[in-house]
């Protein structure tokens, strides 16, 4: 039978919620990355007349490329970007300034990764937390507002941070270089996840479920064991993409796609030996798949409906032929 939840009518297309901007040429205006006062990254055209002169800012292709320039600092050392101090303002490559309150969290104390994150935020609009070693959290992690990142600590390797559950119903999150598990699925409505170099698993649900509005971009992960599906999209416009990511050996299907959405981007991924399909898409759902790989997955590496352009079936290898079709 078919998966809960009615499909909108009619084909959405591919229309990226972002400017893709063309290489730049010379004396035409160019694209760069800016971080505001607040840390907030933003992408910028500037005319030539306003060019800054010096190593140049990548032009960056959509959010996951914006998140990871934010992750790598241009022109800043890691070590540097540690040492800014809580309320300090640090200098991003070019000149631009980064502004933002940066804690470290260890587990270590009463105080939870919540009630740090949202401490931070009473006081501005920006918080980055430094997670040193492995972390067992007691309470929930939600995001409502305010741009929030989480990463592993200099030297810290990729750290463990467990957690009941995490909730991304506005503002922006953004983990970097973490194992985050699960008790409760995440759960992305009306906000953004970007993750790079993390893992994701989850006892109970999807590893990732974008509901309504959901912004998720996943960009170097792995997303596997998950008791459902390693990404779910259970509401409508969301905006999905997933680069150079492996999404293995979850129960139900690598990927399951209910509603229509904005936008469903995939591309170099590995999607392989989940229970059900690699990817299945309802009714009117478009996904355009950009290479990668897909096999192993116990019923069909794409089954469903729904259209993934640039995908065919020889693309593509299943093993088995179980008549089970839930995603």
């Amino acid at each position: 039978m078919l998966p809960p939840g009615l499909p909108a009518h009619g084909a959405p297309g591919l229309r990226p919620p972002w400017p893709r901007p063309a290489l730049d040429q010379p004396g035409e205006e160019k694209v760069s990355l800016d971080v505001d006062a607040h840390g907030i990254a933003r992408l910028v055209h500037r005319p030539p007349e306003q060019q800054q002169q010096g190593p140049p800012v990548p032009p960056a292709r959509g959010l996951v490329s914006a998140a990871v320039a934010m992750a790598g600092v241009p022109g800043k050392s890691s070590e540097q970007r540690n040492a800014i101090a809580p309320g300090a303002c640090g200098e991003f490559g070019g000149g631009a300034a980064f502004c933002a309150d940066v804690v470290r969290h260890s587990g270590s104390d009463a105080v939870t990764l919540a009630q740090r994150v949202h401490a931070v935020l009473e006081r501005g609009h920006s918080a980055v937390v430094d997670v040193v070693g492995d972390c067992t959290e007691s309470e929930r992690l939600d995001i409502t507002h305010g741009e929030v990142q989480v990463r592993a600590a200099e030297g810290s390797g990729q750290v463990r941070l467990q957690l009941p559950g995490l909730r991304v119903k506005g503002g922006r999150l953004h983990l970097h270089g973490l194992m985050v598990c699960t008790h409760e699925e995440i759960t992305v409505q009306g906000g953004e996840l970007l993750c790079t170099d993390c893992h994701i698993t989850s006892k109970n649900g999807c590893g990732v479920l974008c509901l309504r509005e959901a912004r998720l971009l996943l960009n170097n992960c792995e997303v596997s064991h998950c008791m459902r599906s390693g990404i779910g999209v259970n509401g409508k416009h969301a905006v999905i993409e997933l680069r150079g990511c492996r999404v293995v050996q979850n129960n139900f299907s690598g990927i399951g796609v209910n509603h229509q959405a904005r936008s469903i981007v995939l591309s170099g991924n590995r999607i392989a030996d989940n229970g059900y399909h690699g990817i299945w898409l309802n009714a009117g759902v478009v996904a355009q798949w950009l290479g990668g790989h897909i096999s192993g997955n116990r019923l069909k590496s794409k089954d469903g409906p729904g259209t993934l352009l640039g995908y065919t079936e020889d693309m593509g290898l299943s093993s088995g032929s179980v008549p089970f079709s839930v995603p």
